[in-house]
């Protein structure tokens, strides 16, 4: 059983021995992903709300546009409309549930701040707050005001009608402002509330972020998070620009901004990348921004989540209703998992419940803006228009522990161009090449296009290549694995367009390259030639999809001086799909892209890791024998509590329960393989009666008008 995680146990040196056993399968070591591996179980499924052509007076029947608020007492609110999309008999409705989205009573219209666009809710005693803004003048404005509703007892309820708020956008003139539904965020007493407005003369959207420092009753235009760009490299940024924004405080301190771009109606494709939402971080309390990142999915209604270890759930919809996730940094995104595909408005949100499990509502109805109104496409259609849904599930979501094989001396991912990362990485081009950062589905990848005629188009990247670099002198006997995730681009990428090179040209090099309808595995330097996987032979599989191959180079008993080269595909580490014979020599570079000059295609990387392998040890073996086992387990255990650091340690530092989750979770791997043995993994015995004495510590731990005023500007946004 996990141990409370109020307790932090990890964090105790008085708890570490009971962290071991107690803690081991709830959080083991995470050493290097390229996201985070999350598992999302739906526990029940049920219906808030039906609504009926025939309650309707005969008028098409929608629900459409809920969102989801929460009282400090856990109460859930779920706010939504009914009737035709953008229609005349739509009007604002309320669902109220006091266990947990288990069962829920209906309100006729909303109430008062429980309607709100943006609120900062805080526990009974303290005031808690909602917005409403919307602001238009075509002339122009710099400063408006809008609605501030004020609760003290957690948002049970809220005092009759609204006092003003008034906002100043330092000077800037626009013509159009809204506010979002992302939760308003409190960091040491400075409010943060994204807004989106268009400035006065043009005609895109721009996400802006606001701030108070009077809890809210005076904003100031802090900064513009992101505007809208046509730049091809940014990729699938809609026509509309930045808009409907979500805004989180990050553990680290910075700000996390995911927004919509534009207008995804009328795609039916679950999985569609476009028009993308994109991200940016502020490392500066939102003064500045990263340049807007796509995260590869089309969609509107972002709305992000913090979980309990920090990580970062986003809530989105239109085609159907999802939920990703991103590492606790903001920066690595898994791929969507799809609670309902199906027609609807896409707008969703999600709050947590006390038992740690999330309420998710979606919309299950045909959804259509007016213009579509009179012949909707037929995937926008539910029930015939005769029935609407508002449907709730409760979401089990579970952080699963990964662990790698290696620890990676370098890592590029995708997400910024090598040169400009400061790691050393260096370009070659000939002719006039593309390169653009783009994403699909949360995984943001490089893609180099060396076009498909033409002889003189080249581009690649290298690190290392020089004498004295960390990269020199490298031996292949030593052992080195190459991890990427890529493929080739399109069909008609040319061998040699599409290459991973290491080496040093001359001692010993090994090259894998795809191309339209193959992976090759050349070795030079004693061993010339080539071996392919082709997908005549292998009809399932296409070099044109993302696969993540593990190339691991390393010396062979049985082949005297011959270093063995083998090529792994998708994490099956048992069975190579390639092999190599190289002779023993130097690897001062890796070099990735179109290295030839000569054929053209297009190269896109996910990512890309390497080791060499001595230098940089297998995570756990303390000992650097190649193995993890008991004898590196002894080796922990002898020094635990000492102040000794273990002589192969791969987190450097006093021994610590993390080295013994490190060992753990990866006993019986060697070198050059990611599979574990089949063993059985040695409980820590000698642990016993220090986790006995434990046990009697462990137990003494704790742990009206204005509502009409918020409906009009509700509706005019889809």
């Amino acid at each position: 059983m996990c141990l409370p995680s109020h307790l932090r146990c990890c964090d105790k040196v008085a708890l570490m021995a009971a962290c071991a056993i107690a803690q081991f399968t709830c959080d083991q070591a995470v050493h290097s992903a390229e996201s985070p591996t999350i598992q999302v179980t739906i526990d029940s499924l049920s219906t808030i709300d039906t609504i009926t052509s025939a309650q309707l007076g005969g008028a098409r029947a929608h629900i459409n546009f809920p969102y989801l608020k929460q009282h400090s007492n856990g109460d859930l609110i779920a706010n939504y409309t009914l009737g035709q999309t953008q229609g005349g008999s739509q009007f604002g409705r309320q669902a109220v549930s006091v266990d947990g989205g288990q069962t829920w009573t209906i309100r006729a219209s909303q109430v008062n701040g429980d309607g709100v666009q943006a609120s900062l809710i805080r526990p009974a005693g303290q005031m808690s707050r909602g917005w409403g803004v919307s602001a238009s003048n075509s002339a122009g404005f710099t400063t408006f005001s809008n609605s501030r509703y004020n609760s003290s007892n957690g948002g049970l309820s809220w005092d009759n009608g609204f006092e003003d708020a008034f906002y100043n956008t330092g000077g800037v003139s626009y013509s159009f402002m809204y506010g979002n539904l992302s939760d308003v965020v409190d960091s040491s007493g400075t409010l943060y509330m994204t807004l989106y407005g268009t400035r006065t003369g043009n005609s895109k959207n721009e996400s802006v972020l606001f701030t108070s420092t009077d809890d809210g009753k005076n904003w100031t235009r802090r900064s513009t998070i992101a505007a809208y760009t046509s730049s091809l490299s940014l990729g699938q940024m809609g026509i509309e620009g930045p808009s409907e924004t979500s805004l989180v405080k990050l553990d680290n301190g910075d700000l996390l901004a995911v927004f919509r771009t534009g207008q995804p109606f009328p795609n039916s494709q679950i999985d569609a990348f476009g028009p993308a939402l994109f991200s940016s971080i502020s490392h500066d309390n939102g003064f500045t921004w990263t340049a807007a990142k796509s995260l590869g999915v089309g969609g509107v209604m972002p709305i992000m989540r913090k979980l309990d270890d920090g990580s970062v759930a986003l809530t989105y919809g239109r085609y159907g209703a999802k939920v990703m996730f991103a590492d606790n940094t903001g920066t690595r995104w898994t791929t969507p998992t799809v609670i309902y595909n199906g027609p609807g408005s896409g707008h969703t949100e999600m709050r947590r419940n006390a038992d740690g499990k999330y309420v998710y509502v979606y919309d299950q109805s045909g959804f259509y803006p007016p213009s579509w109104n009179a012949s909707p496409p037929p995937a926008y259609v539910y029930n015939n228009d005769q029935s609407a849904n508002l449907r709730v599930a409760t979401l089990n979501i579970q952080h699963q522990p990964t662990s790698d094989s290696y620890i990676w001396s370098t890592e590029y991912h995708g997400d910024a161009v090598p040169t400009s990362i400061g790691q050393g990485w260096t370009s070659a081009q000939t002719g006039t090449p593309t390169t653009r950062l783009l994403a699909e589905l949360g995984q943001d990848y490089l893609s180099i296009n060396s076009g498909s005629t033409g002889s003189d188009n080249s581009l690649s990247y290298a690190i290392g290549g020089a004498a004295g670099t960390t990269w020199a002198g490298i031996d292949f006997s030593q052992g080195a694995v190459l991890e990427i995730r890529a493929r080739a681009g399109s069909p008609g990428t040319a061998e040699g367009s599409a290459s991973i090179y290491l080496g040093d040209g001359s001692h010993g090099a090994i090259t894998l390259e795809l191309d339209g309808d193959s992976v090759n595995l050349e070795g030079l330097g004693g061993a010339a030639g080539q071996v392919e996987y082709r997908t005549t032979d292998h009809p399932t599989f296409s070099p044109t999809t993302m696969h993540n191959y593990r190339l691991t180079i390393q010396p062979q008993a049985s082949l005297g001086s011959t270093i063995l080269a083998q090529l792994y595909l998708d994490g099956d580490d048992a069975n190579a799909i390639l092999a190599q014979q190289l002779s023993s020599g130097g690897v001062d570079e890796i070099r990735f892209g179109d290295l030839v000059g000569t054929n053209n295609g297009v190269f896109d990387l996910d990512y890309l890791r390497f080791a060499s392998l001595p230098h940089v040890a297998l995570a756990g073996d303390y000992n650097a024998d190649g193995i993890v086992d008991e004898s590196d387990y002894v080796m922990w255990r002898k020094d635990l509590g000492t102040g000794n650091s273990l002589p192969n340690d791969t987190t450097p530092g006093s021994i610590a329960i993390e080295d013994y989750r490190t060992w753990r979770s990866n006993f019986g791997r060697t070198i050059g393989s990611g599979t574990a043995a089949a063993k059985e993994v040695p409980e820590p015995s000698g642990l016993i009666s220090v986790i006995s004495i434990m046990a009697f510590g462990m137990a003494t731990w704790r742990r009206p008008s204005s509502s009409l005023r918020l409906q009009l500007s509700n509706q005019s946004r889809f």
